[in-house]
C-alpha cells in the first residue's frame, strides 16, 4: 500500500498500536476491519485461496502479511532469537545455583554422617 494510498497517519495510530500488539494475522484483519468498517475505502477482509487473510482498500485487495519473508518478519526474528538466548543464559544460572545448593546440602549430610562414625 503507497503512504498516498493508506490512511493518514492519524487515522491509523490506534489501530496500528492494537495490531502491533497482536500475533495473529486474522486477528490483525478484525482489528482492521472494526476500525475502518465506515470508511469508504474500505472494502472488507477476506481469505484468499491459500487461507491467508486479505483485506480490500480502495478496491484493491492486499495481504495482511505478505507470503514470505519482510524486513518485519527479520525484526521479530531477532527479538525472539534475543528473548531465547537471555531465557537460556538465566536458566543455566538458575541451574548452576541449583547444582551449588545441591552440592551444599549433600556435603553437610556427609559431614554429618562422617560425624556420627
Amino acid at each position: 500500500m503507497g503512504s498516498d494510498e493508506g490512511p493518514s497517519f492519524w487515522e491509523g495510530l490506534v489501530p496500528n498500536l492494537k495490531i502491533m500488539a497482536v500475533r495473529d494475522d486474522f486477528g490483525k484483519a478484525e482489528i482492521m476491519e472494526s476500525s475502518f468498517k465506515d470508511d469508504p475505502r474500505w472494502g472488507g477482509a477476506f481469505v484468499d485461496k491459500f487461507g491467508l487473510p486479505m483485506i480490500m482498500w480502495n478496491e484493491k485487495p492486499y495481504y495482511v502479511n505478505k507470503p514470505g519473508a519482510s524486513s518485519q518478519d527479520q525484526a521479530l526474528l531477532l527479538v525472539k532469537l534475543q528473548n531465547s538466548f537471555l531465557q537460556q543464559k538465566l536458566l543455566m544460572q538458575v541451574k548452576l545455583s541449583g547444582q551449588f545448593f545441591v552440592g551444599v546440602l549433600w556435603g553437610t549430610q556427609r559431614l554429618k554422617v562422617q560425624a556420627r562414625l
